[in-house]
This record gives structure tokens, C-alpha cells and sequence, in this order.
């Protein structure tokens, strides 16, 4: 099409532009704007009219782009039913929940990785979640309220029972399992992310449905609900807040993707009133985010010490191996860094003979970017014995 057909376009919108709807005067500019853009002259030379775009136009464009995952009005249809049914907590959805709590509380007692993939795979908390996403993308009110409603009571819930299942069991608490969910930091952030992102597309494939299961492990909700009521039982508050604090950032990630991708589907409020909530809704969620950042990358780089310590008593292990034969140092946990103090507890296997004293004072010696290190260290001695 040549410019003085796409001029007409541009005519034929101002002149007919008392008869269409706000929506089609935007389709029919979008229109006129495309071929005013694609258009070149003889010489291959840039448009002679320089097209100015809007703001709103330039975001209308680029949704544009993206286009391939706006649904039709009877695949939003299908999503909105199959969300609002979700998240409705029926019996058989609690039921899902307080056996996903009470296998998540007993995996964390025994250590057991098995047993809490077991747990994640249940994946209950989901459903209320995708449902308070939707709500905000949809500027829903009610349903937003409903779908929160359920999603606390179900943390609640999850709490409730792994501190009633700890007391009941009796086990030491503080175990790798435990401990590696009272720490998060920003890498957990952007694992929920794309994480969630899988979530929220397998609502508009059906094919990702397959994928769910490696979403319910990654993003982890259940386990760290179940480490809070753990800690509680055992009145560890440091270790609780850490625990919140992972959950929390799987949450506010998720619900912040599967809003962003419920627009992109199509939905969004078309009432004025509805807008303001939502607009509300999402400056909460990203001022949490924003929040939430901060404790996550003070995480990270303490955690980024921790691996250096560790590397280091890696080292000092090869070292002392070479003279010592039997040697052996395992279950190396940092338990506590801070800037001038460390607290280390692992497991030592040496012969018999040897002082253990003459090891602790040669890893402090090593470690000497602390002032003060405090060790734990389980002695294991091996003996020889000559037939």
C-alpha cells in the first residue's frame, strides 16, 4: 500500500470518527501508523513523515508484540472458571492441605528429602495464590477477599500443624533440611519467578500441566510453613523469621508473575472503581518486593562467605591428610557468620594418638579473618588393630 492509500486510512478515521468506539479509533490509527512506518521511497530512504507516537501507543505496540498469548473470549472464560473453582477451599482442598503439612513436618524431622518433595508435590497453596493474581489483574474485589481469605487460613493451618506434629514427635529440630530454609536469599527470588512463570502459563497451555510438579518443588511453600511451626515449637524465633521470610518471598513472587501474565492474557479491570484497586494492589505488591530485596541480598552475601569458609576448611582438610592418614573432616555447617565472628560445627575422624587441640588451633589459624571463632567439633577416633 502506498502513502496516499495509507493517508486515506488516516482520513477515513477523522471523518467517520463520531460513528466508532473508543476501540476501534485505536485499531484503525494502529493501522494507518503501520503503513506510515513501513513505507520508504524509491531511493530506500526513510519516510518522508516522521510518525510520533504516544507513550500509550508505544505500550500498546509492544503488547502488541506479545500478542500470542492473549486469549480469545472462550479461552478467558475457561481460565477464569478454572481459576475461581481452584481456590476455593472445599473440603478436599483443606484435606490436601493438612497432609501436605503433616508429610512436609515429619520429611524436615528426619531429614529426609524424599519425604518433603513428597509434600511439595501435593501443592495445594497454588490454587488460592493464581486466584488472589487474578483477582488483582481482573480488579476483582470480592474474589480477591475470598481467595485471600482462603490463602491465609490455609497458612495458618500449615503452621498450626508443624508445630503440633513437632511436639508430638520430639526430634531435634536444627537439621540440613531445616537450616537450608531459614536462610534465603536473592537467588531463591528469581527461583520462585520463573518458577511461577511455568505456573501461570500452564493455565493457558494445558500441555505445561507436566511441568507443575517441577514448579511445586522449586517454588517451595509448604516446607518453610512447616520449619515456621517447627521453630516455634522450639521457640527459635531467629530462625522462624527466616523461614517467613523465604515463604514470603515465594509468595509475593508468584502473585506479582501470575498478575503480569493474567494481563498479558487479557484480563483487566474495566471499571474505574476497579482500576483504583488494582492500582493500589500493585504498588503494595512491588513496595514488598522492593522491601523484601534488601534482607535477600544481605543473605546472598553472607552466604557467599559462608562458601568461602567452607572452601577453606575443604582446604585445610587436604592439607592435614597428607600427613595424617585416616584423617577425615565432614558435616561441615556454618551456623553463624557476622562481620568479626564465626560459628562452625562439623564432624572429625582421627586416629588415636593425635592431639585435638593442635586441629583446633590450626583451623583458627587459618581462618584468621575472624576474631573470634567458635567450634564445634565432634572427635571420632580411629584405631588400628594388627591381626
Amino acid at each position: 500500500m502506498d502513502r496516499e492509500v495509507s493517508l486515506e486510512i488516516a482520513q477515513e478515521q477523522s471523518s467517520i470518527e463520531g460513528i466508532l468506539t473508543k476501540e476501534e479509533k485505536k485499531q484503525l490509527k494502529k493501522e494507518a501508523i503501520k503503513e506510515l512506518q513501513k513505507t520508504e521511497n524509491q531511493d530506500g530512504e526513510k519516510p518522508l513523515i516522521k510518525v510520533e507516537l504516544t507513550k500509550e501507543e508505544k505500550v500498546s505496540i509492544f503488547f502488541d508484540r506479545i500478542d500470542f498469548l492473549s486469549l480469545d473470549d472462550d479461552g478467558k472464560e475457561r481460565v477464569a472458571v478454572d481459576v475461581k473453582t481452584q481456590a476455593v477451599g472445599d473440603n478436599l482442598y483443606w484435606i490436601e492441605v493438612v497432609l501436605s503439612a503433616v508429610i512436609a513436618t515429619l520429611g524436615l524431622l528426619q531429614n529426609s528429602v524424599a519425604v518433603i518433595i513428597g509434600a511439595m508435590l501435593i501443592t495445594p497453596l497454588l490454587r488460592p495464590i493464581n486466584g488472589v493474581a487474578f483477582s488483582i489483574a481482573n480488579g476483582g474485589t470480592k474474589f480477591y477477599f475470598k481467595a485471600l481469605k482462603v490463602l491465609f487460613y490455609s497458612i495458618l493451618v500449615s503452621m498450626f500443624i508443624g508445630y503440633v506434629v513437632s511436639l508430638i514427635a520430639g526430634v531435634a529440630s536444627e537439621n540440613q533440611e531445616i537450616l537450608s530454609r531459614t536462610s534465603p536469599n536473592i537467588m531463591d527470588f528469581f527461583i520462585a519467578i520463573f518458577s511461577a512463570v511455568i505456573a501461570v502459563l500452564s493455565l493457558r497451555y494445558s500441555r505445561l500441566w507436566e511441568s507443575i510438579a517441577g514448579v511445586a518443588m522449586a517454588a517451595s511453600l509448604m516446607p518453610p510453613l512447616a520449619v515456621i511451626g517447627i521453630q516455634l515449637a522450639e521457640m527459635n524465633y531467629s530462625l522462624v523469621i527466616g523461614a517467613f521470610l523465604l515463604f514470603f518471598t515465594n509468595l509475593i513472587s508468584i502473585i506479582m508473575v501470575g498478575t503480569f501474565f493474567f494481563w498479558l492474557y487479557g484480563f483487566s479491570p474495566h471499571i474505574e472503581k476497579r482500576q483504583k484497586f488494582m492500582i493500589h494492589i500493585v504498588i503494595g505488591v512491588a513496595t514488598m518486593i522492593i522491601l523484601i530485596l534488601f534482607p535477600l541480598y544481605h543473605s546472598f552475601t553472607l552466604k557467599q562467605e559462608e562458601n568461602l569458609v567452607i572452601r577453606q576448611l575443604q582446604m585445610i582438610q587436604k592439607e592435614i591428610g597428607k600427613d595424617i592418614d585416616g584423617f577425615e573432616m565432614t558435616d561441615i555447617v556454618v551456623k553463624e557468620i557476622q562481620a568479626q565472628k564465626i560459628s562452625i560445627n562439623t564432624t572429625v575422624r582421627i586416629p588415636e594418638g593425635y592431639d585435638v587441640s593442635w586441629l583446633i588451633q590450626t583451623i583458627q589459624e587459618k581462618l584468621e579473618t575472624w576474631k573470634h571463632i567458635e567450634l564445634d567439633v565432634d572427635i571420632i577416633r580411629g584405631y588400628s588393630i594388627d591381626f
